[in-house]
């Protein structure tokens, strides 16, 4: 009784530690992750659109998210009806609880019972999974499971679990095969206990998922699963150097591999049990397959959960050997080590902070720091590293910035489906949450059924969205961090040029070229703004409850001839300035935020002379003065605003000119930057 009452008060505080890190700004309960979004997108348009499908009427599909059967799960939500982002994350936090009681089946007889619990409940890692509405809490419970009814001698409950474990992740295979390979060897050398080795009849449905997996086909014709398993199982060296790299990250962060010597000390003494040994090859095999995959997501990195709980059993199996011993001072040290490192663990779910008197908010912000190489480092100056180093925080600090951005982008989303009509191409580093949003209208007047919504391409490839488009190998995940350096995501509106396809690809290649555009010596050159000579900036209004408010840049193509024009006019001994649509505009235009300047100019003169909202004449070098700031315009091509008015006599006593210019900015950026026009200068010359 008292062992079940410890289970469910480890429950109890796995879901409050879920609870209390998956938050927005308001303190209310995050989304889904945005890559999790990708699977929701698909499940939506095979319920209504009767394909699985990432666009309506292009043949990408089952390829563009490794998990079948989490789109399958995503589609029976969608078709019940329910909330398919707080589905998925209800049924993580289900997974993630039973892999509680899957883990404390062993040494059921012993206070030692309730360690495998006590360090996942303390991992910041297993309570992001649980609430991140992906697979990865499936998969781990599954595995767990798996493995627990092979030690357990449950082949009924393995049978069930490893065709579902296949059908969850590609990675699911190469456990179903360890797990066989241990089957095997048992069959040469027995197991301590006599216990007789695993039948084989309970590996035929795994093998049955498998093959069913392996003969799904992809776009071109090949096999599902076999292309995703050779891409795991060949990666090039540079994918290697990134998976040792955020592996290494994800340890240091966990604390919980303090705790590796004492399984080690006991293998090599010969004392750890079978149990523990296993577990160790199990998990070993597991962050294996990460490495080869390259690496896993630095907020909590989630993708490594599922080789927690077998961790977590192999150091219990160690800590017992050291319990064994019967010394007072061993006993001593092992709890001590446990409850340390538990205790060191949950502070991964904090924000870097001083506790108490302690002072720890510098050390704790240089723990969750990664240690890997800085892709972005060269194209900044070195005193901006606090930006470099902010992008590249993990633990908590990328959490929280992972739901600020998932926020962000499923505003976009909306904002892009009531405001862009179907046809229009969105391209973004960040397709999932985005996708999913624009991915279906609502119906039209009159009409029944909602219509398909924009094509959305992923332009980093990590997730195939198009034929046409690079795509990464399997597993990779690179991080963009552009979102946070420069507060603005690469969002491209209108289809995409030929030659972005091969300027943007490698990764790297795409970050430089936005910056570039941004900031870069000559951005204010077309000519020289390379793959994104084509497109502009613009800001749009978002609103995005629970994330950090600000201005909202993207790309849109020059072609859709959508900026807005000013006029100059004198009227009656005043300057006159309104707002205008361009002739070719579409109806409506999708909103905008924007800044006005009007310059006051003198040939010969280079002290700047600017209007200020009140119609008066100042100059405050080397600043610049707006004449009017966040202009929210949706205009018409019928339409004319008129955004201030100014007494021309007034303005010339106050400063001698002989011309004023006019110009639109796009709110939130600096005006000196050659990137940020919103438009084409309008000049008046004086009579």
């Amino acid at each position: 009784m008292k062992r079940v009452m410890a289970l469910l008060l480890a429950m109890a505080v796995l879901l409050a530690h879920a609870l209390a890190i998956h938050v927005d700004g308001f303190g209310e309960i995050g989304p889904a992750r945005e890559v999790a979004h990708v699977a929701f997108r698909l499940a939506r348009n095979w319920v209504h659109f009767g394909e699985v499908v990432w666009n309506v009427g292009e043949p990408i599909g089952w390829e563009a998210y490794p998990s079948p059967l989490w789109i399958a799960l995503a589609a029976v939500a969608e078709r019940l009806y329910l909330p398919v982002t707080l589905f998925a994350q209800v049924v993580g936090v289900l997974c993630a609880l039973l892999t509680l009681g899957a883990t404390a089946r062993f040494s059921v007889d012993r206070v030692a019972g309730v360690i495998p619990p006590l360090l996942l409940v303390a991992n910041a890692t297993l309570a992001a999974t649980a609430i991140s509405g992906t697979e990865w809490a499936a998969v781990t419970l599954f595995l767990s499971a798996a493995w627990v009814g092979f030690e357990r001698r449950r082949w009924m409950a393995m049978a069930f679990c490893l065709p579902v474990l296949i059908a969850l992740r590609p990675e699911g295979a190469p456990m179903f095969g360890l797990l066989l390979v241990l089957s095997l060897y048992e069959r040469l050398r027995p197991r301590r206990d006599g216990g007789s080795p695993a039948p084989l009849w309970s590996f035929v449905p795994g093998l049955i998922a498998l093959l069913l997996m392996i003969r799904m086909e992809r776009f071109d014709g090949t096999s599902l699963y076999g292309t995703w398993l050779q891409q795991l199982f060949t990666p090039d060296a540079s994918t290697l150097a990134d998976g040792l790299s955020s592996t290494r990250d994800a340890l240091v962060a966990w604390v919980t591999p303090i705790l590796i010597p004492f399984p080690l000390i006991a293998f090599l003494f010969g004392r750890l049990s079978g149990h523990g040994a296993r577990a160790l090859l199990m998990a070993a095999g597991w962050i294996a397959l990460v490495i080869m995959g390259g690496g896993s997501d630095p907020a909590m990195h989630i993708s490594l959960a599922p080789a927690l709980p077998l961790l977590c059993v192999c150091l219990q199996q160690g800590i017992l050997v050291a319990l064994d011993t019967e010394s007072r001072l061993m006993e001593t040290l092992a709890w001590l080590a446990l409850v340390g490192v538990a205790g060191a663990g949950a502070m991964a779910s904090r924000f870097p902070a001083d506790v108490g008197p302690l002072r720890l908010k510098s050390s704790m912000t240089q723990w969750m720091i990664p240690k890997g190489p800085m892709p972005l480092a060269a194209y900044f100056p070195q005193d901006q590293v606090d930006l470099n180093t902010k992008a590249r925080q993990q633990g908590r600090l990328a959490l929280q910035a992972e739901i600020d951005h998932t926020i962000t982008m499923r505003a976009l989303g909306i904002f892009l489906r009531d405001n862009t009509p179907a046809e229009l191409t969105i391209a973004t580093a960040w397709p999932g949450a985005t996708g999913y949003l624009a991915g279906i209208k609502p119906a039209a007047q009159g009409e029944l059924l909602p219509t398909r919504g924009n094509p959305v391409r992923d332009l980093t490839g990590r997730i195939p969205t198009s034929t046409s488009l690079p795509q990464s190998p399997f597993g990779t995940r690179e991080e963009l961090h552009l979102n946070h350096l420069e507060g603005a995501d690469l969002v491209i509106l209108g289809e995409i040029d030929p030659s972005l396809h091969e300027d943007l690809a490698p990764l790297p290649g795409m970050e430089r070229a936005w910056i570039d555009f941004l900031k870069g010596p000559d951005a204010g050159d077309p000519e020289s703004r390379g793959p994104l000579a084509n497109y502009e900036l613009v800001t749009v209004p978002l609103l995005a409850p629970g994330a950090n408010y600000r201005p909202f840049h993207m790309l849109r193509k020059r072609t859709l001839e959508a900026q807005p024009h000013l006029q100059l006019k004198i009227v009656g001994g005043k300057v006159r300035v309104e707002l205008t649509a361009a002739k070719d505009s579409p109806e409506p235009a999708m909103p905008q935020i924007l800044d006005l300047e009007i310059r006051l100019r003198k040939r010969g003169r280079n002290t700047p002379f600017f209007i200020n909202p009140y119609g008066q004449v100042v100059t405050v070098p080397p600043r610049h003065v707006l004449a009017r700031t966040d202009l929210y315009w949706q205009g018409r091509q019928d339409m004319t605003i008129r955004l201030i008015e100014f007494d021309l006599a007034a303005a010339q006593a106050a400063c001698d000119f002989d011309s004023l210019r006019a110009t639109l900015y796009n709110t939130g950026t600096r005006s000196s930057s050659p990137a940020a026009g919103a438009g084409p200068p309008t000049d008046l010359m004086m009579p």
